[in-house]
């Protein structure tokens, strides 16, 4: 059975596909981008808190890898945050991609490697895993939508997994809830990803 908990990679594509839907998308500042992350944070430690609450002994090996780096990746996303509002360039912007791609990445590669268990174990994992990322998948997707379609492209390829892959884990209806997207625009988005060649 597939589990379909993680919104992962594809609100960042769905940003950029309605950028060709919405006048202004590309005049967005990526000091709107920062503004916005930093409005997402307590949500964001929020599930971070509640990944590191988990006290099942047969599910913290299985949050292990997100939980382990939890508290650093996020003073590093809050430290780049901090020196690209004292010092906005093209260095600190960087920086502060850098450190949200950190997170979505460890949490992705965690999510693949529990869905290819198979357990209700990891299906239980996944589920305080998969908060997590959809907080990130937004502040991602943050950062895309103030991106030229060539650096979008640029951005996507540090990312570990692609949205064609990983589509089939995808709680579609809480993405859409989330970002108020549609249907039409998901597939969009996945057409857009091959269109780019990611």
């Amino acid at each position: 059975m597939k589990m379909k908990y993680s919104t992962l990679f594809v609100i960042p594509l769905l940003v950029l596909s309605l950028c060709t839907f919405e006048v202004g998308c590309n005049s967005a500042s990526f000091a709107t981008a920062v503004a916005r992350i930093q409005a997402e944070m307590p949500a964001a430690q929020a599930a971070a808190t509640a990944i590191l609450s988990v006290a099942d002994p047969a599910l913290v090996p299985l949050v292990a890898p997100t939980a382990s780096v939890i508290s650093t990746d996020l003073a590093a996303v809050n430290s780049a945050i901090a020196a690209y509002n004292s010092t906005p360039n093209a260095t600190t912007e960087a920086k502060v991609q850098a450190a949200v791609d950190a997170i979505l990445n460890t949490v992705d590669s965690n999510l693949l490697q529990l869905n290819g268990l198979k357990t209700p174990q990891a299906a239980q994992a996944m589920q305080y895993l998969a908060a997590f990322s959809a907080v990130w998948a937004v502040i991602d997707g943050f950062i895309v939508g103030v991106q030229t379609p060539a650096q979008a492209a640029a951005h996507a390829a540090q990312h570990t997994a692609k949205l064609e892959e990983m589509l089939p884990l995808l709680d579609q209806k809480k993405m859409q809830r989330e970002a108020r997207l549609s249907g039409a625009e998901l597939q969009a988005s996945v057409r857009h990803e091959l269109a780019l060649g990611f």
